[in-house]
Order: C-alpha cells, then structure tokens, then sequence
C-alpha cells in the first residue's frame, strides 16, 4: 500500500502544471522572490481572507510566471502601473490554470 501512495504521489507531483519543470530567467535574488511573493500574498488576502492556502497557490504560479516571463532588470524598468497590469494578468492566467475560475471570456473579438 505504501509503494502505492507513492507512485500515485510522484504522478501528481510530477504531471502537475504548477509544479513540473519551469524555465527561469535566473535573474531574480532569493530576497526580490521572497518580497514578490509575500506582496501577492498580502494584496490576496486583503480581497480574499477566506481561502489562504488557494492564494498561496496563486502566488506560487504569479511569481512563477513573473520568473519566467521577465527579468529582474525588466520587472524595475516596467513598475508601476504597467507591471501591475501584467501582474493582473499573470494572476488571471494562473486562476485559470488553477481551475478554480473558468477562463475570462472575451465579449468582443
């Protein structure tokens, strides 16, 4: 049974999309991650106290994505209002992965 729970285990560990292997710029310290991460989490919970772990999550991805889509030199050049329509957009992108909110719909293409 243990051998079991273990392969079912890696499975899930290693065919989900938020955890399987990423490619990062490699730009990012360890402290800029952190900070990014932790001002996700914050501004989630302001909106959302109710479900910690789901914005856990989201953070997990939207800093995944800001890795992967950006540079550290990039995310200063474009701060402000601009990165935080990015940052929107990651965080809708990643709900989506999440599957707990059904893709945005666009009304008129």
């Amino acid at each position: 049974m243990g051998k079991i729970l273990n392969i079912v285990t890696l499975l899930i560990l290693f065919t989900n999309p938020l955890l399987a292997s990423n490619t990062y710029t490699g730009t990012f310290n360890t402290q800029t991650i952190r900070l990014l991460w932790m001002a996700c989490y914050q501004g989630t919970m302001r909106v959302d106290p109710s479900n910690p772990h789901y914005n856990g999550a989201l953070c997990d991805c939207v800093v995944n994505k800001t890795r992967q889509n950006y540079t550290a030199n990039e995310m200063q050049k474009y701060k402000g209002a601009t990165m935080q329509k990015n940052y929107n957009e990651m965080a809708n992108q990643c709900k989506s992965i999440l599957m707990l909110t059904p893709p945005p719909i666009e009304l008129f293409s």
